[in-house]
């Protein structure tokens, strides 16, 4: 288990996690890259049961935050270009255009850019991205899931996301041509003390909206909320023996 934090007097300050959880093979990945004034972040969770998908994973993350690092500047723009480029190397690389969607590697996709004190969003598929202000959520993202479609037309409860069979029925996903269809959040304004999450289904699944709250409020660094968030994640999953992958990027605003 690994955290990463950026270094005092920084715009913002970061911690990360990314572990198999009760899976032989790791197909999340979360990365991120931060200057002075800028934060890029990135998570991907590559679809089970599809071959190539942790190297689907890796390929999203890591392309995203080459193409926006270089941009002139922070924008939806800029984070779309970045995305779009993202999902052109997977097609390349991967032939989601030539393959059935069931054939072709494909991952989901959550993240954030921040910079001129402004958050813009992005996502595709169920990874999630946070966003909360004075110890509340102000902002999560929709998941592409059938059953977020249930959750929408009101025949479940939101909590009942993390428990519907459903649940893993992506609409949308990166690397298949058909299902690529990028979500972009209006541009948020930051404050110092804002806080972001990003986070793959295998995390948020066994940490409640409530507990992320409650734990953000208790923490002072990225790390001590992301570490918090853990300690009830591991609870919650003892006695499972194939638990998820579970990755997670903490983000505070100074």
């Amino acid at each position: 288990m690994s955290f990463f934090i950026r270094d005092e007097g920084a715009a913002f300050e970061s911690a990360l996690v990314c572990e198999p959880g009760g899976r032989e093979r790791n197909e999340d990945r979360a990365a991120y890259r931060e200057t002075k004034d800028r934060g890029f972040y990135a998570l991907c969770d590559g679809l089970g049961g599809h071959r190539g998908g942790d190297e689907a994973s890796e390929t999203a993350a890591e392309t995203f935050l080459e193409s926006i690092s270089g941009a002139e500047s922070v924008s939806r723009e800029s984070i779309k270009a970045a995305v779009d480029l993202a999902q052109e190397r997977l097609l390349e690389k991967f032939g989601g255009e030539r393959q059935p969607g069931a054939l072709a590697p494909r991952t989901t996709g959550a993240f954030l850019a921040l910079g001129g004190g402004r958050a813009f969003v992005c996502n595709i598929g169920d990874s999630r991205v946070y966003h909360l202000r004075g110890g509340k959520i102000e902002f999560i993202t929709n998941d592409h899931s059938v059953a977020y479609l249930s959750y929408l037309s009101g025949e479940i409860e939101y909590d009942d996301i993390r428990t519907s069979p459903d649940q893993n029925r992506l609409m949308r996903s990166m690397g298949d041509a058909e299902k690529y269809n990028p979500e972009f959040a209006d541009p948020i304004e930051t404050k110092p003390g804002d806080a972001f999450l990003l986070c793959s289904d295998g995390f948020w699944e066994y940490v409640s909206e409530q507990d992320m709250e409650k734990t953000l409020r208790a923490s002072k660094t990225p790390s001590r909320w992301l570490a918090k968030m853990l300690r009830i994640h591991a609870a919650n999953t003892k006695g499972i023996n194939d638990n998820d992958n579970y990755s997670a990027i903490t983000v505070f605003v100074n």
